[in-house]
This record gives C-alpha cells, structure tokens and sequence, in this order.
C-alpha cells in the first residue's frame, strides 16, 4: 500500500508527539482527521519503514524519515483542489 498525502501530515505530527503518551484519538482531533484515517496512516508509515512499533509504542525511524524527506516527498502525490460545492459563483 502506498503512502498518502496525509501520511506525512501524520508522521510529523508523530515526530513532534514523541515524547509524549498519544492515543489515535487525540492525534485523530489534533489533525482533523478520523481516527480510522490515523491508524491507517500509522500502519502505512510502519510498512514503509518510517517507524517502528516497538511494543505498542510507536517510534519514528529519524534517519528514513530525514531520507524521505530531503529525497521522495517532492514525489508524493498532491491532491487537487476540485470545485467548491454550494451556489458560488450562480445568480
């Protein structure tokens, strides 16, 4: 399974939450995604190599992240933005 898009968004904020207690919860309201949506980034991000479960305790690998990073994220694929929905722009 490839990654997406909100996979990096999760792998950050894990970097930045490393030090503390998360739960997929928190994480979930800290990013505005669902919590679905943020176990299966954290399980893309293990498979990927980009961390590690470390007996639950879910630990970024620092030196993939940093090849990922500077080498293959200008390669991710950027959603568009699409039309708004609503009555913009009718009269």
């Amino acid at each position: 399974m490839a990654l997406k898009t909100q996979d990096v968004l999760v792998l950050l904020k894990l970097v930045t939450e490393r030090d503390e207690s998360w739960t997929y919860r928190q994480l979930a309201a800290k990013l505005d995604l669902s919590s679905s949506q943020v176990h299966a980034a954290v399980r893309r991000i293990i498979r990927s190599g980009l961390a590690l479960d470390e007996n639950g305790h879910i630990r970024v690998h620092t030196r993939n992240l940093e090849e990922f990073l500077l080498h293959a994220l200008r390669y991710l694929s950027v959603p568009e933005r699409g039309p708004t929905s609503g009555r913009e722009g009718t009269q």
